[in-house]
């Protein structure tokens, strides 16, 4: 008999190794993976980004936003890209085809932020953002961390539109 306990101590020691080394394997697979997916998904997003944005965020002393998955019939107005080292300017296009003029600037110090409202106050991965929707025009706004992005329109596009413009800001990296 105890030969036989031995073999199955033996055997529950081999078991328990051998898990060990599953779940060492399966955890580096998953931070293998994972590395890779990130990498796959910034290279993605930085591929989606004009030339004319990469070459901007270089110029700036602030960091530099590029809207992406805009709302259906939306687009960035290629060549509609004015920097200087104060501000960035572009076009986005409605789906009605309507100009929406945004500016990006370094965030002012001194500027009382909390005094920004808006009919619609939200959070984006940016920072705090802010819509009014008036019968005229619709005007937006990010307040990041080191940038103020301003949006306006002429033409009314809707609350939830300029949402979805404002939350589909990502960084331009440089």
């Amino acid at each position: 008999m105890a030969g036989g306990d031995e073999q199955l101590e033996v055997s529950t020691k081999m078991v328990r190794a051998n898990r060990k080394r599953i779940i060492l394997l399966a955890a580096a697979f998953l931070i293998l993976a994972g590395t890779s997916v990130g990498i796959l998904i910034s290279h993605r997003q930085t591929s989606l980004i004009p030339d004319e944005f990469l070459a901007a965020a270089k110029t700036t002393g602030y960091p530099l936003y590029y809207p992406t998955n805009l709302p259906p019939g939306y687009y960035f107005k290629a060549g509609s890209l004015h920097a200087s080292p104060s501000a960035v300017v572009f076009t986005i296009t409605s789906a009605d085809g309507n100009p929406i003029a945004v500016t990006e600037q370094a965030k002012p110090s001194g500027f009382d932020f909390s005094q920004l409202s808006g009919t619609d106050e939200f959070q984006t991965s940016l920072g705090n953002a802010y819509v009014e929707d008036f019968e005229t025009r619709t005007t937006g706004s990010i307040v990041a961390n080191k940038t103020w992005i301003i949006i306006n329109t002429n033409n009314p596009v809707g609350s939830d539109a300029m949402k979805q413009v404002l939350a589909s800001f990502i960084s331009v990296v440089h």
